[in-house]
């Protein structure tokens, strides 16, 4: 076992640099310890992203994650400037699926003015700003005394409704409806409601995303009892371990489900082959069984025929017995089929 704490900073950063996501966590409690000296490899990490020349299994892929997830667990404030620039960069939009939670509940309200920057930049590409609602949700979650400043945030970018209470005919249809809709709602704000409703009756909700008008109220209705998050970077890669471990019974299991429907599946075919053999062992007896009573019933005719003959012939030659002259090439008396010459012929001339 390797000891990391005795590592120094340029090794701890070499060790992160070869862990996948499941990190050591003695790794990480060392990387905690060496803040000072780890911050400038971690931004530039954060920054720089991975190398898209990486093999497909090269573990510094997750060095981003590595980067971005114990900035996180330093409060570093340099990164929330990193982390502003990354966010906008659409080719960069699976950190979303790693810090959407960690981020806003790590820096709590020092990440506030990125993330409603970020969320009324009309030049960040859409699902930027639907994610960055999410993130703004946590915070006014965690932080109930910027609940109202996050709720009108959010309601600022709905569109302003006629003296009708109908949309404006310039409205675009924009997905981004959709997430202020949803945050919102997570936010048990009604009073964004008449936007909303016009918003449904425009066609401009995605229900598969949030359900129809009824299932919005009824979600928007629901009384949760949201407990605070709490940022621990270790907690956070035990959870990667706690997955891994499942990923790994899920892949034993499936590949366990996989052999035994192979076995399985041979079975049946040397079950369906053997029944084959069988039925053919079966016909082969049948069809034995049929040629020796075809035969038995031969020996029978022959010695009924046999005795025939004798009673007929009453002891004497064969020549005695009155019978039509038969030539050497008719068919033999005894209705073989076989020409005289090669059948009874020589017997019957013995006899005379």
């Amino acid at each position: 076992m390797t000891d990391y704490r005795s590592l120094s900073a340029d090794e701890l950063w070499t060790a992160l640099g070869q862990a996948y996501r499941t990190a050591d966590l003695d790794l990480i409690c060392a990387c905690l310890e060496q803040r000072e000296a780890l911050t400038p490899a971690l931004l530039k990490a954060l920054e720089d992203g991975p190398d898209l020349d990486w093999e497909d299994d090269d573990p510094r892929w997750f060095l981003e994650i590595h980067a971005g997830l114990l900035l996180c667990a330093y409060r570093e404030p340099a990164a929330l400037v990193v982390f502003a620039q990354v966010f906008r960069d659409p080719d960069r939009d699976n950190l979303f699926e790693w810090f959407t939670y960690d981020l806003p509940t790590a820096y709590g309200l020092a990440a506030l003015p990125m993330l409603l920057e970020l969320m009324n930049d009309d030049d960040a590409y859409p699902y930027a700003r639907s994610a960055t609602m999410a993130m703004l949700v946590v915070i006014a979650q965690n932080h109930p005394d910027e609940h109202d400043r996050i709720v009108a945030s959010l309601q600022s970018l709905l569109p302003i409704l006629t003296e009708n209470g109908e949309l404006p005919p310039d409205t675009k249809d924009s997905e981004l409806w959709t997430w202020i809709a949803l945050s919102l709602a997570d936010l048990k704000d009604e009073t964004g409601l008449p936007q909303i409703m016009a918003l449904y009756q425009g066609g401009m909700i995605d229900e598969w995303a949030i359900g129809n008008q009824e299932k919005y109220l009824e979600y928007l209705n629901q009384q949760v009892d949201v407990q605070p998050r709490h940022y621990d970077v270790l907690e956070v890669y035990e959870k990667f371990h706690q997955q891994a471990a499942r990923q790994a019974e899920k892949v034993a299991k499936a590949a366990e489900q996989k052999e035994l429907y192979r076995l399985q599946t041979e079975k049946a075919r040397l079950e369906a082959e053997l029944s084959e053999h069988q039925a053919e062992r079966e016909r082969l007896e049948a069809e034995l069984a049929e040629r020796l009573a075809e035969r038995k019933h031969l020996e029978v005719e022959q010695e009924r025929l046999l005795s025939e003959r004798e009673r007929l012939q009453g002891g004497q030659p064969a020549a005695a017995l009155a019978r039509p002259k038969i030539g050497r090439n008719d068919p033999c008396w005894c209705g073989s089929g076989k020409k005289y010459k090669r059948c009874h012929w020589r017997e019957d001339r013995r006899q005379r």
